[in-house]
Formats: C-alpha cells, sequence, structure tokens
C-alpha cells in the first residue's frame, strides 16, 4: 500500500506548479516519472501555457510514443469531465484536437521539421528515411564498392599497399568503419603520420628471447598446472611459422606476452630456482619490449587506417545522396544545420512548437541535444548550442543518468552532465523523483547498496552520483515471490555455458512450480540475460517443460532449425552444379536421405545435380523414387526463382516443403513460426539492396550465423500470456511481477574502444580498431597515439554499459 504523500511530493508538486520554468527531473525507474510527464503536459494546455498544437514530446522509442499518446490522451479526458469555466473549455478543445499534438521519436520529430522546411534545409522533398537495418545493409554495400574499387583500380590503389605495409588487410577494418560511419558530427579524427616504426631493437631482443627458450626446449609432457611452458612452446611453434620482418607477423608473436604470466614452480624441471627467473623475463620482456613495441605498431597503424575509413565514408555519403535517404544521423544532423543556420526558420520552428518535453534524457546524444536547444532557445541568432539558453518554461526534461547504458547508440552522459548544466545557468531547477512505487523495500535497499558501490558520491563529467530511492509502498508480507532470492551456482558450472545452464534449469522448474500451484500465470514472470548469446539456452529449458514464452533482443536465427533448413535449400537452389550444397539438403531433414542411400545413388552413376536424371540402375525404387520427389520438388523451388522475386519465391518455397508447419507442431511453435515470419520481414526489406538470389543466400546465411539482431514474434495475435526471456537492452520501460536477472557468466568490464572529446570548440573523435578474436573477445589492431588517457576517462563510463 503506497502512502498518502510519498516523502519527495514537494518535487512533484514542483512539476506541476512551475510550469514557467525549464525543468530537468532526475527520476529513476518506478517512481513515475511518465505519469509526472503526462501530468505537465496536461497542466500546460489546461492553464493556457500551450495549446496541443504547439505542444511536443519526444520520447525514445516508438513503442514508447504510442504508450505516451495514449496516457496524454486518456488524462486529457479525464481532467476535461472535472473541470470548469475556461479550464474546461481549454480541455475540451484539447481533446478535440489531441491528434494533432506531436508525440514521437527524436528522429521522427526532425523528419517534421525537415519536410516542414525542405527548401532552407537542402533535401529532397521525397526523401526516404532508413531505419536501423535498411541502414546497415547500405553500409555494407558501400563498404563492399568501396573495396571493390580499391583492388578493380589499374594500377591496384596504393591504400592496399599502405595498410599491407603496416601488417593489415582490408577486410579487417570493415567493422571499424561500420561504427566509425555512426559518427559524421565527429569534426576531426587526430590520426598523426602513418611513417613505420623502426622494430630493429625489437626484433633483436625478440630472437635474443627466442634462442633463450630453445635452451629450455622440451618440456616434460606433465607439466601439471603450469601455463609458461606451455606459452614458451606456442612462441616457439609460432616463430617458427612466420617471418619476422613482417609487421603482422612480429606483432602476432608480441601479442602473445599481452597477458601477465605466473608459473606453477613446482612442476618446472629445475624448480623454484629455475621458475623464478622465467616469470621475472617474462614480465620484463612484456612490459619493455612487448607492450612499447605494440603500441607504436598499433599507432602507426592507425595513421594508415583513419585516411581508408574517411573515403570509405565518403562512398557511403555518396550512395545515400543518389538514393535520396537519410539515416538517422542526416535527420538529427540536417535538423540541427537548418536551425544553426537560418533565425528565421528557428523563429518559425519557436512560435510553432513552443513547449518541449523529452523523456529518456540519459540516453539523448550530442546532435539531440543540440537540436533540443537550438528549438527552445530565446535567442534564435546564438549558433553555438553550448552557449544557447531556454526560454523559461519551455523545456522540460526527464532523465535518469544511472540509466545511461546506451553508448552504442551514441548516448553521451557528458551531454546530459552538460545540458542539466545549461539549464541551471539559465535560472531553470532540477528536480529529484526518490519514491519508487514499482519495487518492495527490500529490493529498493539492496538496489541502493549496488549503487553506493558502483557510482561515486558526487557526479563528474563521466559518472552520476549516487543516488538512494526511497520505497513508496509496504512489503507485502507472505506474498509469493516477494523479496530478493538469489541462486547460487554450484561449482560444476565454473564455466559461463554450464552456470548458464544449470540456472536457465532452476528459473524454468521454478515458473513451471508456480504454474502448477496456480501461484501465477506465465505473464508474471520476465527473464533478462546481460548478454544475448545465450538467450536459447533460457528458451530451451522452458520449452522442454512447456511453458509458454518469447524470446526478445537474441541475434542467435540460427535456433529455428527451419530457417537452417531454408538456407541450406536456398544454397542448392541458386548454385545447382554445386554437388556439396545439394548433398546436405538431401541428408538433411527436409528429405532424410541417409549415407547408404546416397552411395547407392552414386554408384549408380547418379549425378549431384536436381537437374540430372535419376539412374534406372538404382537397386531399391523406394529410394529412387526418394531422389525423383527431392529432385522435382527442388526443380519447382528453382523454377519459382527464376520467375517471382528472390524472397516471394523463397516464401513459396518455405511453404512448399511445410517448413512453417514443421515450425507450428514442434514445441514452442508459435514462437519458431513467428520468427520465421520476422526473418522474411527482414529479408523483405534487404532485398531493395540485394541484386539476386545468391545474394540474398548469403544474407540469410549471415542471419543465422549470428552477425544479424532479432526479436522472436509469435505468430498468432499478440495478447496471450507468456513469459517474456530478453536481453538487458531490450528489457527498458518494461515490468514484472517477478524478474529473473539471469546468466550470470562472463566478464564484467571490457576495455573501452572509443573516447569523443566535446570539451573544446572542436569535436574529436578517438577509437580502437578491433577485429574479434573469440565470442566475446577483441584483438587490437590499431589504436591512436596516447590511448590509455582515454581508457581511463571512458572505464566508468564502459563498465556501466557493460553490466
Amino acid at each position: 500500500m503506497s502512502p498518502a504523500f510519498p516523502p519527495d511530493q514537494e518535487a512533484r508538486d514542483r512539476i506541476l506548479r512551475e510550469l514557467d520554468t525549464t525543468l530537468l527531473v532526475e527520476a529513476a525507474a518506478g517512481t513515475g516519472k511518465t505519469t509526472m510527464l503526462v501530468s505537465r503536459m496536461t497542466a500546460l494546455v489546461a492553464t493556457g501555457k500551450c495549446s496541443v498544437d504547439t505542444l511536443a514530446a519526444v520520447t525514445f522509442t516508438r513503442k514508447a510514443a504510442a504508450e505516451l499518446r495514449g496516457r496524454f490522451s486518456a488524462e486529457l479526458k479525464k481532467k476535461a469531465k472535472a473541470a470548469e469555466g475556461e479550464e474546461r473549455e481549454l480541455l475540451a478543445a484539447a481533446v478535440a484536437r489531441a491528434e494533432r499534438c506531436f508525440i514521437g521519436t527524436i528522429h521522427s520529430f526532425c523528419a517534421r521539421l525537415l519536410r516542414e522546411r525542405p527548401v532552407e534545409a537542402g533535401v529532397d522533398v521525397s526523401f526516404v528515411d532508413l531505419d536501423e537495418d535498411a541502414d546497415l545493409i547500405l553500409r555494407e554495400e558501400a563498404w563492399e564498392e568501396f573495396v571493390a574499387g580499391l583492388f578493380a583500380a589499374d594500377p591496384p590503389d596504393p591504400v592496399l599497399e599502405r595498410l599491407a605495409a603496416a601488417g593489415l588487410e582490408i577486410g579487417q577494418l570493415k567493422e571499424t568503419f561500420l561504427h566509425f560511419a555512426d559518427y559524421p558530427d565527429v569534426e576531426e579524427w587526430p590520426a598523426g603520420e602513418a611513417g613505420p616504426a623502426d622494430l630493429k631493437g625489437v626484433r633483436k631482443a625478440l630472437e635474443g628471447y627466442l634462442r633463450h627458450i630453445h635452451t629450455l626446449l622440451p618440456f616434460p609432457d606433465d607439466k601439471g598446472t603450469d601455463k609458461l611452458m606451455g606459452r614458451y612452446e606456442q612462441i616457439e611453434r609460432t616463430a617458427r611459422h612466420r617471418d619476422l620482418s613482417q609487421t603482422a607477423a612480429l606483432m602476432e608473436l608480441l601479442e602473445i606476452f599481452g597477458v601477465k604470466h605466473g608459473a606453477t614452480q613446482k612442476c618446472w624441471p629445475g624448480k623454484t630456482r629455475q621458475a623464478k627467473p622465467e616469470i621475472a623475463r617474462w614480465e620484463a620482456f612484456r612490459e619493455e619490449v612487448a607492450a612499447p613495441a605494440l603500441a607504436r605498431c598499433r599507432e602507426m597503424r592507425y595513421g594508415a587506417v583513419i585516411p581508408v575509413l574517411r573515403a570509405a565514408v565518403d562512398v557511403y555519403d555518396r550512395m545515400r545522396q543518389e538514393r535520396g535517404a537519410l539515416n538517422y544521423q542526416d535527420l538529427l544532423m540536417k535538423a540541427a544545420r537548418l536551425l544553426r543556420e537560418s533565425p528565421a526558420v528557428r523563429a518559425y520552428f519557436r512560435r510553432r512548437f513552443t513547449h518541449l518535453l523529452v523523456d529518456e534524457f540519459q540516453d539523448t546524444d550530442p546532435l539531440q541535444a543540440e537540436v533540443v536547444l537550438y528549438l527552445t532557445a530565446g535567442d534564435v541568432r546564438e549558433q553555438d548550442w553550448r552557449q544557447c539558453r531556454p526560454v523559461p518554461g519551455s523545456l522540460f526534461v526527464v532523465g535518469d543518468p544511472k540509466q545511461s547504458i546506451y553508448r552504442f547508440r551514441r548516448a553521451d552522459i557528458a551531454t546530459y552532465q552538460m545540458v542539466k548544466g545549461t539549464i541551471v545557468e539559465s535560472g531553470g531547477a532540477v528536480v529529484t523523483l526518490e519514491t519508487n512505487f514499482r519495487t518492495t523495500p527490500s529490493l529498493i535497499e539492496w538496489g541502493n547498496s549496488i549503487f553506493d558501490e558502483v557510482f561515486p558520491a558526487e557526479a563528474d563529467l563521466y559518472s552520476p552520483a549516487a543516488h538512494r530511492m526511497l520505497p513508496g509502498k509496504k512489503e507485502a508480507a507472505g506474498a509469493p515471490f516477494a523479496g530478493l532470492r538469489v541462486i547460487t551456482v554450484p561449482d560444476e558450472g565454473s564455466t559461463n555455458e554450464a552456470a548458464a545452464l544449470y540456472d536457465s534449469g532452476l528459473i524454468a522448474r521454478t515458473i513451471r512450480r508456480a504454474l502448477d500451484e496456480g501461484r501465477a500465470s506465465p505473464g508474471d514472470f520476465l527473464i533478462v540475460t546481460w548478454r544475448k548469446a545465450r538467450l536459447h539456452l533460457y528458451a530451451d529449458a522452458l520449452q522442454r517443460l512447456g511453458v509458454p514464452h518469447r524470446v526478445t533482443g537474441g541475434s542467435d536465427w540460427g535456433q529455428v532449425g527451419e530457417l537452417g533448413l531454408l538456407a541450406r535449400c536456398l544454397r542448392a537452389l541458386v548454385e545447382p552444379e554445386n554437388p556439396v550444397a545439394l548433398a546436405a539438403v538431401l541428408r538433411g531433414e527436409l528429405f532424410g536421405i541417409d549415407d547408404a542411400e546416397l552411395y547407392a545413388f552414386r554408384r549408380a552413376g547418379g549425378r549431384l545435380s536436381f537437374n540430372a536424371t535419376v539412374p534406372k540402375e538404382m537397386p531399391d525404387a523406394e529410394t529412387a523414387a526418394r531422389f525423383e520427389d527431392a529432385f522435382g520438388r527442388l526443380r519447382r523451388c528453382a523454377g519459382w526463382l527464376r520467375v517471382m522475386s528472390p524472397v516471394a519465391a523463397l516464401e513459396r518455397t518455405a511453404a512448399d516443403l511445410g517448413l512453417i508447419l514443421r515450425a507450428l507442431l514442434s514445441p514452442g511453435g508459435d514462437g519458431r513460426a513467428g520468427t520465421i515470419g520476422k526473418a522474411f520481414t527482414v529479408l523483405r526489406q534487404a532485398q531493395r539492396e540485394l541484386h539476386s538470389a545468391a545474394e540474398l543466400a548469403d544474407f540469410l546465411e549471415e542471419m543465422i550465423a549470428g552477425q544479424r539482431e532479432f526479436d522472436g514474434l509469435p505468430a498468432r495475435a499478440a495478447g496471450e500470456d507468456l513469459v517474456r526471456v530478453m536481453n538487458l537492452h531490450k528489457v527498458k520501460g518494461l515490468e514484472a511481477p517477478v524478474v529473473f536477472l539471469a546468466d550470470p557468466g562472463g566478464k564484467s568490464r571490457q576495455a573501452p574502444s572509443l573516447h569523443i572529446d566535446r570539451t573544446g570548440g572542436v569535436t574529436r573523435g578517438y577509437l580502437t580498431v578491433r577485429e574479434k578474436s573469440g565470442p566475446y573477445s577483441w584483438k587490437t589492431l590499431a589504436q591512436p597515439a596516447g590511448w590509455e588517457t582515454f581508457e581511463d576517462k571512458e572505464e566508468s563510463c564502459e563498465d556501466k554499459e557493460e553490466n
């Protein structure tokens, strides 16, 4: 039961009372921030401060916008019924015109600004918005065109030679390019000169170490728990097969020295007398030779890489311009430039939108902040957004800096702190909501103890301050699942996978038991993992126990076996003379031809092509009929590919082969069939940029390989009672009576890969060039000079993002 007046009631009253004051509301989860946002919007209309036509509310997602729109409309109607006099007239007018209030994402808002004034903005009046999926496809196409151009040049472009001299291949830069293209607003990427690093002394020191290792070999086969001897053997093997005059080979060997190493002294042939000097030798070489040399090489490479990335972005920019397409960053940048460079246009929009409310402000990136401050600034001629001061009461923002976890989407806590300072300096105020109405007191206290450890006592440019929440309701005594429960993983769950298997099984059994005992329904449960990779383990555990569920935010299309079967079939169709592709389809679950039958087919002179004739000499008529059926169906599907669009043909193929029905009839079939439907939606979007069925096959295989994210969808209508299973970054704004924080394994900290410096007049960017070396690990290929100083600055932000 909630108290009659929460402890922070005065702050809530200020939000509704101080309508002519610019406010930033810092509100933690569960404190009723959306309610206060809706109440502020209604109060502005009810008091005549603005009309719904001049009111705009910006949200983080389309889903949040739809919810806010519904709640605002309902609140207007409720208040209009209870009001009297002029207030009643104002609210009744607002109810009649509620649809004219802009409520949407910042990107849709910027698109509206550009479409209202396209000439001044310099955009095509019929420009197309690129969503994230379509934009990624276009980036990849731009990269492929850029790389093809390098190789097609006659003679080959010197870029390739410069990269080769730095020990890099062009293909290693693709992932960095995709990330680099997210930051068109960064004005400078300081890189220095790409001159060669002097590595003669390093090679000499390494050769001396190798000679020393040779004097120790061979080591005993049984090394016990010691790992340093194995590391020495790895170094010796690697050096034996590498040309150390080549930069890439030298760096590969030096990177083996990248970890601090101890040794199990009793396992060495000479015991402590031999092991201790080897530990000291390893550490000295690592710190004095390997680490400095790697840094020099990476800095040298960085100077070669940045011009390449810039050139690739030029291709990407040209392709968007040719197609009249604007991605999310284009919408923001062009809207900001329109407002910055045209005082008349800014004055127009200042009248058009007199009051701007922004939700989830901690997720605002710098370009969004720029647009917001230009729109609300009193001086329409001020071109430096950092100097803009909002008209009193024109801006109302809500955010929780502790939830600023979307740096990978360009959100920047430093920008949040900067805007916060601007609001205060312009006569506005910061209001804090502390009372949590969603969570029980025991969970609030637990959360406070975690925040006290993670956040500093005082806020700085890169981290918010720890701020304790207050309980807004009493503990639910005797209620099922009330309070905090901890799952302890036994010793045998020592690996991340084993821990998740144990964890998922225990959670599934707990939910199953609660359902069987009638204590809860499936929709009462929410399972949240901090990584996407093991979502399927939790789905599988629920599926085995017959618990209805839905997975959101995964990237493992391969968990839907029917998609894998369809991809293998498509590969065989687009490569009709590829015997390996056809054999994979025939031996799979679609046709179920076993190895003995395939061997008999080949012995009878059969050719592995579905356009071939099945030999009459087949010893078994039933087996021959199965080959005839398989070949006939594949020929029919190939015919559809010739006369229909590739995705339409693929959908017809899936239906003809019974894959959708197979998915529906399997355990968890609703979600499996729905995910197949989502896959076709993604493929239809991709088809605009794909030029052949072969490219479609490549794209589908990339999806199944986990290179593209998806949300599982049900095949039937929404509203079904389901356990929700999702990744942390998909859970934003959701709640449930019972929440499992799942998947306990994995590192909680990773080195930062990007630093954007906006503290001066020029925005500068610095990043590491990396390639994936494992499921959750990356190898640094290049980095800017002095990168260690940025690592120190970014550490706290990165920790929060990973956690």
